[in-house]
């Protein structure tokens, strides 16, 4: 009898276990999928992200992530251990010039999981661009007299330290002019149509395309 009752006992703790085991945790049924936003400086949180930095500079972000629990963030990238996550900054570095597409994921305690991604185009140089008007200075010495203003160029990649070092003038068939600075001064001989020629140059030595505008010159 005593033998009957232990292992009906025993049988018993088993059954208890393992009913224990498939049990679902109470919790789960309550949990929601985590959410993962990124941005940039502009501080506005998305769920995928296209950026451009350039070459040799460090890349930050910030990232927010919503669920009930405290997760942590993992990557997905081509370029190896160049990348710093802390609480709430990311920091990517060590990038090579073309596209880089990074993933970042966050998987909660029930095995839900969120990504947010980075496109992030990597440049060496932007070239500058050039603008320019032409005009009669309001003070001239001679009714033939031109003012070029060029302080409307700029260079693309101003925001990591590009600027536009050098102008280069060319007035018809004469030879150009190289100035560091934006405004030129000319005074024709004679009326009419004339062509004007301006470019600039950036700090890393690149000149943007020729713009020409023809003005015409009048006594008036």
């Amino acid at each position: 009898m005593n033998k009957y009752y232990c292992i009906v006992g025993f049988f018993g703790t088993l059954l208890f276990i393992f009913s224990c085991n498939n049990q679902k945790d109470p919790f789960e049924s309550d949990n929601k999928k985590p959410e993962i936003k990124i941005a940039n400086s502009d501080n506005i949180y998305k769920s995928e992200l296209t950026d451009s930095i350039k070459l040799g500079l460090n890349y930050d972000l910030s990232y927010k992530i919503v669920d009930e629990n405290i997760i942590p963030v993992r990557y997905q990238a081509d370029f190896g251990d160049s990348i710093v996550i802390d609480k709430q900054k990311i920091v990517i570095k060590n990038y090579q010039e073309g596209l880089e597409k990074v993933y970042f994921i966050t998987k909660d305690p029930y095995k839900f999981e969120d990504t947010a991604t980075l496109n992030l185009y990597i440049f060496k140089n932007l070239g500058p661009v050039c603008n320019y008007t032409v005009s009669r200075p309001a003070q001239y010495v001679s009714v033939f007299q031109i003012s070029i203003d060029a302080s409307e160029s700029y260079d693309k990649d101003q925001r990591w330290g590009g600027k536009i070092v050098e102008y280069k003038y060319k007035i018809e068939n004469n030879s150009p002019v190289i100035a560091s600075l934006n405004k030129f001064n000319y005074i024709f001989a004679t009326t009419g149509s004339k062509k004007i020629t301006v470019s600039v140059k950036d700090n890393e030595g690149k000149w943007s395309d020729e713009k020409t505008i023809y003005y015409m010159v009048t006594n008036n």
